[in-house]
Parts: C-alpha cells; sequence; structure tokens
C-alpha cells in the first residue's frame, strides 16, 4: 500500500496510521524520489539528520511495545478491546484492509483459525458484557 501526500507550504496534519514500518520520501530535482523510514518495526525514528528531511517529525505517535502475548480482540494495538476493533474485522472481512501479524492473530476472537464477521460480533457481545458467546475476547494468548 502507497500513501501520497502533496506537501504545500508548512503546517501539521493529523493522520492515523497503524503501520510498523511509515515511510516518507521527497522527489529530487533530476526526478529521482529519496524515501527513509520514520516509523520502523512500530518504533518511531528521528530522521532530521538525514539530507532533505529535516522537516519530517511525528509527534504524539503511540507505540505498542511488543510484550510476547497478544490481546484478543485487540486488533489496532492500543491496549484496549473496542468498537473501533470490532469495525477493523468488518472492514478486513469486506476486503477494504488486509490484516497482518498481530493484528490478524488478534482478530481470530474465537480461535477457530478463520476470520469473519463472526469474530467482529464476539467483540460486540464482549464490550457488551455478553461474555458467553464462546469467543476468546480480552484474553490473552502468546505469540
Amino acid at each position: 500500500m502507497t500513501v501520497t501526500f502533496d506537501v504545500i507550504g508548512t503546517g501539521d496534519a493529523d493522520i492515523d496510521f497503524f503501520v510498523d514500518t511509515l515511510c516518507v520520501g521527497y522527489k529530487k530535482s533530476n526526478g529521482q524520489t529519496e524515501y527513509e523510514a520514520i516509523v520502523d518495526y512500530g518504533e518511531k525514528r528521528d530522521i532530521t539528520g538525514i539530507d532533505g528531511f529535516e522537516n519530517a517529525r511525528l509527534s504524539d505517535l503511540k507505540t505498542v511495545i511488543a510484550t510476547g502475548e497478544i490481546l484478543i480482540g485487540d486488533i489496532d494495538g492500543d491496549g484496549e478491546v473496542t468498537i473501533k476493533d470490532a469495525t477493523l474485522i468488518q472492514l478486513y472481512c469486506t476486503d477494504q484492509i488486509t490484516l497482518t501479524g498481530d493484528a490478524y492473530l488478534a482478530a481470530d476472537t474465537d480461535q477457530n483459525g478463520v476470520i469473519s464477521v463472526i469474530d467482529s460480533t464476539v467483540v460486540r457481545y464482549y464490550l457488551a458484557g455478553l461474555t458467553s458467546s464462546g469467543g476468546y475476547c480480552g484474553t490473552y494468548v502468546s505469540r
């Protein structure tokens, strides 16, 4: 997936990404594009010391550090199971997003090896306090 922004002038922009790696780039006068990873393995990098990236900064980056365990139902990795996680499962089920790594494992809320709309329903039941849905939502599993 590639996301392109045309930056005109100066200022700030609020953008939400859930990524392990985020590269930024600029087109040089010779037509070549120069790239640097500003987020790598979920960790923020300071690239302001690299020529051409002096103004590339991230603020308010929330980093989730791998603990060896995955919270089932926490697809966005923010440490909580929320309605946003149920929505991410639905987006996956309708081929609007891709889930990989920990997000994919966390999305399989009934631990049957398949991610479906049922997994989104398990999250919704969990949030409503109806934990008898048979899911593992809200529990931790080892990677």
